[in-house]
C-alpha cells in the first residue's frame, strides 16, 4: 500500500480540515515549535498522514500512532504493524507519504528563483546534474534538489548526504527507476501549482512492492482537502 498527498495552507478550508483530523497528540507535538507557522506545518503534516490512513482503509485515523525517532524521523504504527511515513513542508505547501512497501522519503520546496541555484549546483551537483541546471535553469535545480532530499530521507541519512557531489538525478524528469548501491529505487517528481517542486523516493525488497508503487506513482499526488 502506498498513498501520498499534499495540502495548501493558504486555502481557507485547510484549517478546518486539519482540525478535524489532528489528534490531541498531534496538537501536543506541534506545540514544540515556537513559531505559529511552523506549528501549523507540523499539525498539517500529521493530519495528512491520518487522511491517508482513512483513505487506505487500514484503520481509523485516530487509531494510527505516529512516532518520532530520536533523530526526528517519523514512522507509523498500527498494533504490531509498522508503516514508513514521510512529511515535508515549504512555506504554504505540506506533503506526506504513507506506505508498507519499503523505506520512503518525500520532499517539497518553494521554487525561489532569487536563490543562487547555479552556484549551489556547481558546488554540490554531479556533472550531469550541473548540465541539466545549465540547460533548464531553476526548474532543474529544484527537481534535483528535492529528489536528493527525498532520497536522503528514505535512506535515513544526514543532510550532509544531500550536499555530496553525486550524480544520480540529472536525467530524472517524472517517474524513473534505477539501481543505486545494488538496490532498486523508484523516483517521482512533479510540479505542484506554479511555484512548488515535489519529489518522492521509494525502495522495496520485493518485485511486487515495486510494481504496486510504480502504478501509484504514475498518478498525480492527491490534493487535500
Amino acid at each position: 500500500m502506498l498513498r501520498y498527498c499534499h495540502c495548501d495552507l493558504s486555502q481557507s478550508n485547510t484549517r478546518s480540515f486539519i482540525e478535524a483530523l489532528a489528534t490531541a497528540e498531534d496538537q501536543h507535538h506541534a506545540e514544540r515549535y515556537k513559531r505559529p507557522a511552523r506549528s501549523l506545518q507540523s499539525l498539517a503534516g500529521r493530519a495528512l498522514i491520518r487522511a491517508l490512513v482513512r483513505q487506505s482503509g487500514v484503520a481509523t485515523p485516530e487509531a494510527f500512532e505516529i512516532e518520532t525517532s530520536p533523530a526526528g524521523r517519523p514512522n507509523g504504527r498500527l498494533g504490531n504493524v509498522v508503516f514508513d511515513i514521510s512529511i515535508s513542508h515549504s512555506d504554504d505547501l505540506v506533503a506526506a507519504a504513507l506506505t508498507d512497501i519499503g523505506p520512503i522519503g518525500i520532499d517539497v520546496e518553494h521554487e525561489k528563483t532569487t536563490r543562487a541555484y547555479r552556484q549551489i549546483a556547481e558546488r554540490i551537483f554531479g556533472a550531469q546534474e550541473q548540465q541539466s541546471v545549465q540547460q533548464e535553469g531553476s526548474a532543474a535545480f529544484y527537481r534535483i534538489w528535492t529528489l536528493r532530499e527525498a532520497f536522503a530521507k528514505a535512506r535515513d541519512v544526514s543532510f550532509a548526504e544531500v550536499l555530496a557531489p553525486t550524480d544520480h538525478f540529472g536525467s530524472v524528469k517524472d517517474l524513473s527507476s534505477r539501481q543505486i548501491a545494488n538496490r532498486p529505487w523508484l523516483f517521482r517528481h512533479q510540479r505542484c501549482g506554479a511555484a512548488y517542486s515535489l519529489s518522492l523516493a521509494l525502495t522495496s525488497p520485493t518485485r511486487a512492492g515495486l510494481d504496486e508503487a510504480t502504478a501509484v506513482l504514475q498518478q498525480e499526488t492527491l490534493l487535500l482537502p
